[in-house]
């Protein structure tokens, strides 16, 4: 990326802010402070107190998690989207910077607040899904479909997803896509919604079901030591918090659907190169609701 709006970034003073005039700056990712990392982005330091979310090679489009964002601006928080910058060949998103803790954190350390935390979730995720979706995102009925043709994911399991997903209604919400406590920040006063790399167009159940999916059945191996209480019977009754806070602010559930849409959410997640266990539970769910692989 390169600028000429009078910042200069320094990696030996820690992304610095410096005043110049006329000077053309040239900026690359080794120049950037590493703030964190996942599978689909890297966290980098930016000036003014903002970060980049840039993609890794190939993986994402910075602009639509921006279009999703500004959409629901207003009916949840989120780290206020900037512009958008390419880096050494990466896409990536300018956005505010939120020092916080996830809600795996705050269930680590809290743990007797779990069902507070969780019931708090459902309301954020249904006033999320109140937001009508721009034309720009993603059509999800479509991205279902690119997922479940990977070769990853079991031949039964496809083709009882596909003919589940070919008499389920279509819709146009803003659809997070992977909203569970790990992309919740909350720095105490304020609870924002982050990563917004998979929202699409589509059902509100469907999200919903790929919520509850997670919950269900998310490795331990990828939950803080603290949280891995979250299990069993554990998961059960959290689960009952989110659907509640899911009523409470006014987005019906059909539990009919969800179950449908389970299945489908249930066969794309093998797409994504889950850890054994995980696995094993998402091949226990699909048998549970009639799926023999």
């Amino acid at each position: 990326m390169s600028f000429t709006d009078s910042k200069k970034i320094s990696r030996r003073s820690g992304l610095s802010v410096t005043r110049t005039i006329n000077t053309f700056y040239v900026v690359h990712v080794s120049d950037l402070e590493l703030l964190g990392d996942g599978a689909e982005a890297e966290i980098f330091a930016w000036p003014d107190d903002r970060v980049v979310r840039l993609m890794r090679a190939g993986i994402g489009s910075p602009a639509l998690e921006q279009v999703a964002m500004r959409a629901v601006e207003g009916r949840v928080d989120i780290p206020t989207p900037g512009e958008l910058v390419t880096i050494d060949g990466r896409l990536g998103l300018i956005m505010e910077r939120i020092d916080g803790a996830d809600f795996y954190s705050t269930l680590s350390r809290l743990p007797w607040a779990s069902f507070h935390v969780f019931a708090l979730m459902g309301r954020l995720h249904a006033r999320l899904l109140s937001t009508p979706a721009p034309p720009e995102l993603p059509d999800l009925h479509d991205y279902l479909r690119t997922q479940l043709e990977h070769p990853s994911v079991p031949p039964a399991a496809r083709v009882a997803a596909l003919e589940a997903l070919d008499t389920l209604p279509t819709a146009r919400a803003v659809c997070h896509g992977d909203f569970h406590p790990g992309n919740l920040l909350s720095d105490g006063t304020r609870t924002v919604v982050i990563d917004w790399s998979n929202a699409t167009r589509g059902n509100p159940q469907a999200d919903i079901a790929r919520t509850d999916l997670l919950l269900r059945t998310t490795s331990n191996t990828e939950l803080p030591p603290a949280a891995r209480f979250v299990g069993g019977v554990g998961r059960s009754l959290l689960l009952r918090a989110y659907h509640r806070g899911v009523r409470q602010a006014g987005l019906p559930t059909d539990r009919e659907q969800v179950r449908r849409w389970q299945i489908i959410r249930a066969a794309a997640r093998f797409e994504e190169r889950r850890p054994a266990d995980e696995k094993a539970r998402l091949r226990e769910l699909l048998r549970r609701r009639g799926v023999e692989l």
